[in-house]
């Protein structure tokens, strides 16, 4: 029997690849979000795909696709890092209160077997001091409102679904990039300075290029994803794991792979760090490697290059 996956936010950046993700693994897909044109356009027409154009926040209409889900994986957030800093209150009213009645709903009235809730691992840890790779259990310390916002809401999943049939996956992935960003509002490094080469316009630098990240491809989390729905043994508590690659790249090293890759200088302007930007944030994937035998397998070198071929061949 055909296994059926409910993508919320299956038209964003990373949703296209996981959407992508599962078709080849067999999976029926009903894709749930604001605009669903785009998707439709940079992906395919698809048996094995539904669109649903809706709001989060029409809770009974969100509910009514849910009848015949297997999993549910909920990717949508309505603020990036740097925007939640101007409304706090909208970043907090916007993400949790949809978040609580659907899980709600889901655990009073569903079949649902599986919820997939991606957080954030550059966020919800802050800095750290020590500057070693981030483990699951270090102390959550976010630094804006959006990582504050997704510690809330992973705090809310486990405790809606603790005593249900449910089983949750919490994902905290470091710096997604790859196929399908969204290069008009690029969020993330990599995205930015691909775009300042096209427009041929300086990039800003926040701080002296220094600044350690750790950058998953969107195929590695996709098959992250995969491995959480596929995962056999039950799990009573919410399982909550690191999605990155585990490896340091500072601000510098993604600009000098971009000029290798392009062939072209980046222009940069450089500004005073931001209050938001940790200074050392890199994803400890142990607990993944062991739990969900997931291992990454695109380093930031070959990953950046397929992005850059991908938008030749998409974004002329």
């Amino acid at each position: 029997m055909t296994r059926k996956c409910l993508v919320i936010g299956g038209n964003g950046f990373i949703g296209k690849n996981i959407v992508l993700e599962l078709l080849l693994k067999g999976y029926s897909v009903v894709v749930f979000d604001i605009v669903t044109n785009n998707i439709r356009e940079a992906v395919f027409e698809h048996e094995n795909i539904h669109y649903i154009e809706g709001d989060i926040n029409n809770t009974l209409y969100l509910t009514e696709q849910i009848h015949d889900i297997d999993f549910v994986i909920w990717l949508i957030h309505t603020t990036v890092p740097a925007t939640s800093m101007y409304d706090v209150e909208f970043d907090l009213l916007s993400n949790i209160p949809p978040l609580i009645r659907f899980v709600q709903h889901l655990v009073q009235h569903s079949s649902v077997k599986k919820i997939i809730y991606l957080s954030s691992g550059g966020t919800v840890y802050g800095n750290s001091s020590k500057n070693i790779p981030i483990n699951e259990t270090f102390d959550k310390n976010p630094i804006s409102s959006y990582g504050l916002t997704k510690l809330v809401a992973e705090e809310y999943l486990t405790y809606l679904t603790k005593q249900s049939e449910i089983e949750t996956y919490i994902l905290r992935p470091s710096n997604v990039y790859g196929r399908f960003q969204n290069l008009k509002k690029p969020q993330g490094l990599i995205g930015h300075v691909f775009k300042s080469i096209i427009l041929d316009e300086p990039i800003t630098v926040y701080g002296d290029g220094t600044i350690v990240r750790d950058y998953i491809h969107v195929s590695d989390l996709s098959k992250a994803v995969i491995a959480c729905l596929e995962f056999k043994e039950r799990i009573n508590d919410s399982l909550v794991l690191n999605i990155g690659s585990g490896q340091p790249t500072t601000i510098n090293d993604i600009i000098h792979n971009a000029e290798i890759i392009t062939g072209k200088k980046v222009k940069i302007i450089t500004k005073e760090v931001r209050d938001f930007d940790c200074k050392f944030n890199v994803l400890s994937i142990e607990k993944a490697l062991s739990e969900i035998k997931w291992t990454p397998i695109v380093d930031v070198n070959s990953g950046m290059l397929d992005e850059w071929e991908w938008i030749q061949n998409n974004l002329k």
